[in-house]
């Protein structure tokens, strides 16, 4: 039967127990002699073993084309993509054609030419188990064009991928696992099972790769056939491919550049001597782990939204409760009080209008309660210091305050109005902030923690940021820029893990 006993279906790839399309899915398993079920790294995989599609990086487009004798010729085209969560899919197209061919009667006398030509789908998935191993399915779609009789059938082969160690992986492909059935004229034909055991070892040195693989196969309708190839790669640009199988002796090479590779078999075949075959496949498009990252960052950017427009109603609210205080500490005639909660209202938002309105007031009231407090005792150079403290006790620097004043004393030394603002300021630091307590080494180390921090949440890493700031909030309680940074991070990182992030 044509189908399936052609002389041009043992070219360079006949397991006995398919179609012509067993010729082969590239040039780079054909130059290592089609052992390449443990291989299986490229888009050849949906052939040899689809578990194998995983390997690939990126997105791939592979044409071959395998002049075969006189007006037959073979080729294919093939897609696979990496898809991130679902695994990798892919499809290919193959194409027989065999041209015009004499017919004739069963008395031998010629008829008419006709032609022949035919097709075959697969259509691919494989996806990652757990480490190492891999599992592939394919869906095959069969159409044969011959004179005027048109066959189609369908089938699906499955493979399983195990990669134990760095330098050993094994294969397995079960062909025709549901078996393709063609309805002819007068008769029914199917294709055999066929079941491939797959072994690749391979090692690593001097920015050079070696390859060694062999492949033994089974089918229902015949014994044991084996096969063995080797690759030696270089950076993985350039590689040379040697092979035998099926009793006939191949080898190649291939060059990659820029994405682009190509790949050359040579075939001695038992039937038409020398045949050359051509591969030519092109990557590009993102990888999974480009994928991932892109993923990260789109998340990322939308919880950030999500985020700081919740900090920014929490920051108001803050703002406003400050702001509250201080009223209510004015109304009191606390002024320090009042103008220390108004600075605090604006370490959460320094735009906020209402405070901004209330320190002005405040500094002013407290100005002139102060000056009023030693209105006496301001005389020549004295005077200065006692004014220049005054505007340093306004902006709550109470220990340069201090100083200041002191230095009035040394002029004045019985001034009592002088000690009295000296008392104040004391009394000031010790209800302050306990960063107004703080040594300048602490300050120091507050600060520089401070900073890695943003550091680390700029680049990603949240919970590196958020251990970092709780360190400076264990240092200084009071510093409100490290609290509401320290509750953005946490906030982002809560959405994050609602949407699966860790």
């Amino acid at each position: 039967m044509i189908l399936l006993h052609s002389a041009v279906f043992a070219a360079g790839g006949d397991y006995g127990t398919d179609t012509v399309f067993m010729a082969g899915a590239g040039s780079r398993p054909d130059a290592m002699g089609g052992a390449f079920t443990a291989v299986a790294d490229d888009l050849s995989a949906m052939h040899y073993n689809p578990a194998g599609l995983v390997n690939i990086k990126k997105q791939e487009l592979s044409l071959l084309y395998y002049p075969l004798y006189e007006s037959m010729s073979y080729g294919s085209a093939a897609y696979g993509q990496a898809i991130l969560d679902f695994g990798t899919i892919g499809a290919s197209l193959f194409r027989f054609t065999a041209g015009d061919i004499q017919g004739y009667d069963a008395d031998e006398n010629k008829t008419s030419v006709f032609g022949s030509e035919q097709y075959k789908a697969i259509l691919s998935y494989a996806k990652k188990i757990r480490r190492g191993l891999s599992a592939g399915a394919n869906l095959d779609i069969y159409y044969f064009n011959i004179s005027r009789f048109n066959y189609a059938g369908f089938g699906a082969d499955a493979g399983l991928l195990y990669e134990p160690f760095s330098f050993l992986r094994l294969g397995l492909m079960a062909r025709n696992i549901i078996t393709p059935v063609f309805s002819m004229q007068y008769d029914t034909e199917t294709l055999p099972r066929l079941y491939t055991l797959g072994l690749l070892v391979k090692h690593s040195a001097a920015g050079y790769r070696f390859m060694a693989a062999c492949d033994i196969s089974a089918g229902e309708s015949e014994g044991f056939k084996y096969r063995a190839g080797i690759e030696i790669s270089r950076a993985d640009t350039a590689a040379v491919r040697a092979g035998y199988g099926n009793g006939e002796i191949t080898f190649g090479a291939g060059l990659s550049l820029y994405d682009i590779r190509f790949d050359y078999a040579y075939v001695s075949n038992r039937y038409f001597g020398r045949m050359d075959r051509f591969t030519l496949s092109y990557a590009f498009g993102m990888t999974v782990e480009e994928q991932r990252a892109q993923r990260r960052r789109l998340i990322y950017n939308e919880v950030r939204k999500i985020v700081d427009e919740k900090i920014r109603i929490k920051i108001r609210e803050e703002a406003d409760a400050r702001y509250n205080r201080a009223y209510h500490h004015f109304r009191n005639g606390r002024h320090e009080e009042a103008l220390a909660e108004i600075h605090k209202a604006l370490e959460w938002k320094r735009d906020h209008e209402q405070s901004l309105k209330m320190k002005k007031v405040l500094e002013d009231a407290l100005k002139e309660k102060l000056r009023s407090g030693v209105k006496a005792g301001i005389t020549g150079a004295s005077g200065r210091y006692v004014s220049a403290g005054i505007e340093l006790y306004e902006k709550m620097q109470y220990d340069e305050a201090i100083k200041q004043w002191e230095q009035a004393l040394k002029i004045t030394p019985g001034d009592k109005a002088v000690r009295s603002l000296i008392l104040k300021a004391q009394n000031a630091m010790k209800s302050a902030s306990k960063r107004a307590q703080l040594t300048k080494e602490e300050r120091d180390m507050a600060d520089r923690m401070y900073y890695i921090a943003v550091n680390s949440y700029t680049s990603g890493d949240l919970k590196g940021a958020v251990e970092l700031w709780k360190k400076v909030l264990a240092i200084d309680p009071d510093d409100i820029k490290t609290l509401r940074n320290l509750q953005k991070a946490q906030a982002e990182l809560e959405e994050l893990a609602k949407r699966g992030i860790e």
